[in-house]
């Protein structure tokens, strides 16, 4: 699964703790998480940060339908058919604990869920 955009509630239903979160956002663009359980969703926010220092984004916890914002989403885990995904309570350890680093404004929300 995960190819196609789905029905946002199929999505929740479907969705185990681990699994990247894709929300489609318009233009092509979309935004990452991690399924955190419960209708969490673990992923990166420039919301509330100091712009004027442009610091790294902040990994927060979201409710999935605060996310959703009346568009789709689709389970995309794709590189677990490259490698061999960590354990669940693995990636939301190493979510909840992710750096940006200095790179930070290299760095996506696809990014931190693929090395999440």
């Amino acid at each position: 699964m995960g190819q196609i955009y789905s029905n946002p509630m199929q999505v929740l239903a479907e969705a185990q703790p681990g699994d990247i979160i894709q929300f489609e956002r318009g233009w092509n663009q979309s935004h990452c998480g991690i399924y955190a359980g419960n209708g969490k969703v673990i992923h990166p926010s420039v919301e509330d940060c100091d712009r004027r220092q442009r610091g790294p984004p902040r990994v927060i916890e979201s409710n999935f339908s605060d996310l959703l914002q009346d568009r789709k989403a689709k389970i995309n885990n794709h590189f677990d058919q490259k490698t061999k995904p960590l354990p669940s309570d693995e990636i939301l350890k190493r979510t909840r604990g992710y750096n940006f680093g200095k790179y930070y404004w290299n760095s996506t929300s696809n990014h931190f869920a693929a090395e999440c």
